[in-house]
């Protein structure tokens, strides 16, 4: 067999094992709360939901997403277990990871990265089955959009580039924050009007059914989200110091040196997007994975709020810029990943993760975070030594005219 059908044949095998995974099982509270967004919007409107739900987050696309699931199984939210939502709110996860397989296998063709057996692990990451799987939601959706995205800038395509971004920005709105990268690369290859034209109209497009109605929610809920307090990172180890200030966890109503840490680490954030997006503007299209791979970094080492979802975000960006670094943040992810979804989904005082259950449904709440917080220091730790790499080594992250990203010249 050629290795591209190695490839394509992992893939086929987790696309099935994440499958039976989504048919059986429920998932996390997740899949009850998109069942409850849509059961409120579809009772009292799209409006309504971002005025009374603070914790609405999402945009009016995946609004409406919910509330079509929510008319598939009706009132009956108790009766998740024996409806297809949340096989059907899981379904568009599992199949964005297959598709990225076959998006990386042709940047391989066009780069020459990353390589067979990195491709190979990703189609098979533990990561992707207990997220796109397990989890219930729509993150690997996002990461297929940014993918694509990145594709497009190598093809020298900046309508479809565009396209990509404002479909990515319909799922959540962190895409948003790569958009200077682009804006910057097209710029130096003076096309920067198609794709600005087609991503400005499709993100105001898609954004405009709350705009319109509750621009002021619909910031608040969306564009102003602060993250999860104090379960992970920089908020994780200030809440450790016992400090009072530091003490609340979650994402409302917190205390002001808690908002004063958040708004700093925005600002630190963007200001590290529109660094690299002027440094690196004049690079190749290829080091953009070397940037945005760079970018989920900083983002997940600065942030103060993390779910664990998100961890899908950054894969196929560090997949492509360093393979190596990839298996390792991939590693560092599962072990994390597997002690939080066997904490919420078989919860006990005196439980190792490491003893896990048969996974169905997994509740996230605060009793939980002594037994599965300190493992997320495996990834954060990770992350800060891959960016110590990458600031030390690669900043630039520019290749010779002419030469593909070869592993040997990425490692």
């Amino acid at each position: 067999m050629r290795p591209t059908h190695y490839v394509l044949l992992s893939a086929a095998v987790a696309f099935l094992l994440k499958l039976y995974c989504a048919s059986t099982t429920i998932g996390t509270n997740d899949v009850v709360m998109f069942n409850h967004w849509g059961k409120l919007i579809n009772r009292n409107g799209l409006a309504h939901t971002y005025q009374t739900m603070p914790l609405f987050n999402h945009t009016p696309l995946i609004a409406a997403f919910s509330a079509g699931l929510q008319k598939i199984n009706g009132d009956d939210a108790a009766n998740l277990g024996k409806s297809e939502v949340p096989l059907l709110l899981r379904l568009p996860g599992i199949a964005a990871d297959f598709l990225m397989v076959l998006v990386l296998l042709r940047i391989r063709q066009l780069t020459g990265s990353p390589p067979w057996w990195a491709l190979t692990l990703f189609a098979l990451s533990p990561v992707s089955y207990m997220v796109s799987g397990y989890h219930g939601n729509v993150d690997s959706v996002l990461a297929l959009m940014l993918l694509v995205a990145v594709w497009m800038c190598v093809e020298k395509k900046p309508v479809l580039c565009g396209l990509a971004i404002g479909l990515a920005c319909q799922i959540k709105v962190i895409p948003l924050l790569f958009t200077p990268l682009f804006f910057m690369f097209w710029w130096e290859q003076k096309k920067w009007r198609p794709y600005f034209i087609t991503a400005s109209l499709l993100i105001l497009a898609g954004w405009s059914p709350a705009m319109v109605n509750v621009p002021l929610e619909f910031y608040r809920n969306t564009l102003s989200y602060p993250g999860y307090w104090g379960i992970w990172g920089i908020s994780y180890w200030l809440r450790a110091t016992g400090i009072e200030g530091f003490q609340k966890v979650g994402a409302f109503e917190l205390h002001a040196m808690q908002n004063t840490v958040m708004s700093v680490s925005k600002y630190l954030i963007i200001f590290s997007v529109l660094a690299v997006a002027w440094r690196r503007r004049k690079d190749r299209a290829e080091s953009l994975f070397c940037s945005i791979a760079f970018i989920w970094a900083v983002f997940f080492v600065l942030s103060t709020g993390i779910a664990a979802q998100y961890f899908v975000w950054l894969a196929p960006f560090i997949l492509v810029a360093t393979p190596r670094w990839y298996a390792w943040i991939t590693a560092s992810c599962s072990l994390f990943l597997f002690a939080f979804y066997n904490t919420i989904s078989n919860f006990s005082p005196t439980q190792s993760p490491w003893n896990p259950g048969l996974w169905n449904i997994g509740f996230s709440e605060g009793k939980h975070l002594p037994f599965w917080g300190p493992w997320h220091v495996a990834p954060w730790l990770a992350l800060i030594a891959y960016l110590v790499w990458h600031v030390a080594k690669r900043w630039r992250c520019k290749l010779p005219n002419n030469e593909v990203m070869t592993d040997k010249t990425r490692e």
